[in-house]
């Protein structure tokens, strides 16, 4: 660690939904945050907060013993990785909350264990907004001693943390998560479509729903957006198509069939197409609505 550096100091590298919503939580705990984004409106979206703001990446990781990754992809990582684990402290230690490929984030963990640094994939269960609550589960793939170093960290994003095993594991973990949460979307999508179609109140359809046993979660974060077409991004429809395309990418390394997400994906292909791709993921029902 740096002479200079507070040991609740840490570095966030991507100030996006997810990340900038890290900062706040983080934030609200106390830490001091050097951060770096390529992305002015990213940055300004944060100005309100005591940021030290960096030129670039490793200026930002330099001498860093905490830093958190927060990138669209783990091409990111995997292109920079050299740089950033060596700028870091020798006890440097990363939070990779990225949904990105597995085995990428598993050779990231080499790598970083090689330099004598520590890499976590510690990918998010939850929107932005519960982010920033602290209601978010994290997935931490990676050692466990190394776990129980990082746990200073972790426990100040949430009190749910669990080690879903070796590198790679909470990139895996997520994958399996965004499967059931994005049909569990698809499916509320395509109900109250039905529900409409019928010329049955979609306000009441909603609330039927929410009270029968068809219940799920997604109902009360989601419903009412689709119904009031409010798609200001809480979670972006095109990074959840990312993340579809991830898990056909490992089914058919595997053998496997997932013909319900296959899907799923021509749905958000079409929602793309019809130009939301930068809206909120419960923008998929626009998928029926052009389609009808």
């Amino acid at each position: 660690m740096n002479s200079g550096e507070s040991p609740r100091e840490v570095s966030i590298l991507g100030t996006g939904l997810l990340g900038g919503a890290i900062v706040e939580r983080l934030q609200a705990h106390n830490w001091s945050i050097r951060a770096y984004d390529p992305d002015s409106a990213a940055r300004e979206r944060l100005n309100h907060f005591p940021i030290r703001w960096t030129h670039n990446e490793a200026e930002a990781l330099d001498g860093a013993r905490f830093a958190v990754f927060c990138f669209p992809n783990s091409d990111v990582a995997v292109r920079l990785g050299p740089c950033l684990f060596e700028s870091m402290a020798a006890d440097g230690i990363v939070i990779d909350c990225t949904t990105g490929e597995p085995a990428e984030m598993s050779a990231l963990a080499a790598l970083a264990k090689s330099l004598g640094r520590c890499y976590l994939d510690a990918t998010v269960g939850g929107s932005s907004q519960q982010t920033r609550d602290g209601q978010v589960l994290l997935m931490v793939g990676g050692e466990s001693i190394d776990l129980v170093r990082a746990r200073f960290l972790l426990d100040s994003l949430s009190e749910r943390v669990v080690h879903v095993g070796p590198s790679g594991s909470g990139a895996r973990m997520k994958l399996v998560l965004n499967l059931a949460l994005g049909l569990h979307r698809a499916v509320l999508a395509e109900s109250l479509q039905l529900a409409e179609a019928l010329g049955l109140d979609s306000t009441l359809a909603l609330s039927i729903l929410r009270e029968g046993p068809a219940y799920s979660r997604i109902m009360d974060t989601k419903g009412e957006r689709m119904l009031n077409r409010d798609y200001n991004p809480v979670a972006r429809l095109s990074q959840h198509r990312k993340d579809v395309s991830l898990m056909l990418g490992l089914a058919r390394q595997l053998g496997l069939q997932l013909p319900l997400t296959e899907t799923h994906d021509s749905l958000l292909a079409k929602a793309e197409a019809a130009g939301f791709g930068d809206a909120d993921n419960s923008a998929i029902i626009e998928a029926y609505r052009k389609h009808a």
